[in-house]
């Protein structure tokens, strides 16, 4: 018996659309940028690591409809679903890349025995991650965080605090096991509020004190991304008030 392999997008089945789709395969492949300066006595040597540039996932369906008008009308459902978001399929369980369509399916899958074929290209953060992060909760002015998500690569912590001190907080600090920092002052955030550390859907930094952009009060001598090596990696934060929340990573696959 055929494994049913399956698709979705922000959670949105591919096979929700049509009870006529039909997975085929789920293809990925990863394109690098690999540097090389010719020796002189031939040969060639690496200039630099090697570069991860993106990660494409092609997708091959059936439409087992014979009327094609119908098989039409099927294939501009699935182009419309597929334009970009989170992707997760049955071959990575518990995984997730975020995507955008770079070849939506075309007219030659008019063929009603013939796959159509879908790609998805990832190239801002080219890297499965986790679905749920692994998460600490913490408390307090000073608390630290163990954190172990499972995964191959490094990976990158978030949090989130909210401000139980009655008071105005000003200041946040992160402390990283390998000594890098991130201290942020002059947040101004008032009691209740919640300060974020997060990256978004292109794994850009960002963060956020009741909701208003705060990353221009990241200080001078803060690293602007901190990776951790995959394993156990400590994460304390100082603040000038107690707080409560969480700090957390998800694990980055390769």
């Amino acid at each position: 018996m055929r494994e049913e392999l399956r698709c979705a997008l922000d959670g949105s089945e591919l096979l929700g659309l049509d009870p006529r789709l039909y997975i085929e395969d789920i293809e990925e492949q990863i394109r690098t940028d690999v540097r090389t300066a010719g020796r002189a006595l031939g040969g060639k040597v690496l200039c630099g690591p090697v570069a991860r540039e993106s990660l494409t996932v092609t997708l091959r369906f059936l439409i087992k409809e014979k009327d094609r008008a119908e098989r039409a009308r099927i294939l501009a459902r699935v182009n419309g679903w597929a334009k970009r978001g989170w992707l997760t399929v049955s071959t990575r369980p518990w995984q997730r890349l975020y995507v955008v369509c770079t070849q939506p399916a075309d007219g030659a899958s008019l063929r009603w025995s013939e796959p159509a074929r879908l790609v998805w290209t990832a190239a801002d953060w080219p890297y499965w991650m986790g679905t749920a992060p692994y998460t600490v909760a913490v408390s307090g002015e000073s608390d630290a965080a163990w954190l172990c998500p499972e995964g191959t690569g490094d990976y990158y912590a978030e949090a989130e605090l909210v401000n139980r001190s009655g008071d105005v907080i000003d200041e946040i600090s992160f402390f990283y096991g390998g000594g890098e920092k991130m201290a942020f002052s002059g947040l101004g955030l008032r009691d209740g509020a919640a300060f974020r550390l997060f990256y978004d859907e292109r794994h850009l930094l960002r963060a956020e004190a009741d909701g208003v952009p705060a990353l221009h009060c990241l200080s001078a001598d803060s690293q602007d991304e901190i990776r951790l090596p995959p394993g156990r990696n400590s994460v304390i934060y100082y603040a000038d008030g107690p707080c409560s929340g969480k700090i957390c990573a998800r694990g980055i696959f390769e």
